[in-house]
């Protein structure tokens, strides 16, 4: 009898270690609406769109991160959740963009590849369910 409680009590465990390990976290969608909308404030002015694209491809990143998509960088990880995206090439080109972007600060960049790559990492942070 205790021999088959310690094994019932040794699968509960299990599973509860498989469980919080593979199910993403829950994330709050409003964390993430509200990082979004700060990132649209750097939108107003030509000088900022640099700093709009770093900041959306962070949040993306902290978005898969926190749907546990595996990798030692961002692009893995966009490798690992590519089958969530709708326009993953999109992404990818938003990612280039973005580090681009982080490399030099002050690069010149046009408001329709800003737009793109803001609207395709939109689309991707809805794919992922968070916003």
């Amino acid at each position: 009898m205790l021999v088959a409680v310690l094994i019932l009590v040794a699968i509960l465990l299990v599973t509860a270690f498989l469980v919080v390990k593979f199910v993403p976290k829950r994330t709050k969608k409003s964390t993430f609406q509200t990082k979004w909308k700060e990132i649209y404030k750097f939108c107003k002015h030509k000088e900022t769109w640099p700093s709009a694209l770093v900041r959306a491809d962070d949040l993306l990143d902290m978005a898969l991160k926190r749907r546990r998509y595996k990798g030692k960088n961002m692009g893995e990880r966009l490798v690992a959740a590519q089958k969530v995206f709708t326009d993953n090439d999109g992404l990818w080109h938003a990612h280039k963009l973005s580090v681009k972007a982080r490399d030099h600060p002050r690069l010149r960049l046009k408001e329709k590849d800003v737009k793109d790559a803001l609207t395709s990492v939109r689309q991707g942070l809805k794919d992922l369910d968070v916003i």
